[in-house]
């Protein structure tokens, strides 16, 4: 119970996180280092997301958090961003996810 409500806490507190496509990814800012600094903290929240989450739905939100690092690590290194890719990216980790029907079911 005490986990289910934290996990519906933190998506209350931000709905876009839990709203597809793709759970609140962030548009590509003005400069690669703004960029990554709004890419980190969405990967921030999803890992502290995952730390909250029921057993239910812990895999899940691991996911994105593990996607959203990998798109990170790909820019930090390319210092290039393909936005329609990490889209792209995200969007199949959010189409394969739970946390939707999830939220509806459990945060309702």
């Amino acid at each position: 119970m005490a986990a289910r409500a934290a996990f519906c806490a933190t998506l209350k507190a931000d709905p876009s996180l839990y709203q597809p496509p793709p759970f609140g990814w962030p548009a590509v800012a003005a400069t690669i280092p703004d960029s990554l600094k709004a890419m980190q903290a969405y990967e921030d929240r999803w890992t502290k997301i995952a730390q909250v989450s029921p057993a239910g739905i812990k895999a899940d939100a691991t996911k994105v958090a593990v996607a959203a690092k990998k798109i990170i690590d790909s820019v930090t290194t390319s210092r290039t961003i393909d936005d329609a890719s990490n889209v792209s990216a995200m969007s199949s980790i959010v189409a394969a996810s739970g946390i939707p029907a999830w939220h509806s079911e459990y945060c309702g």
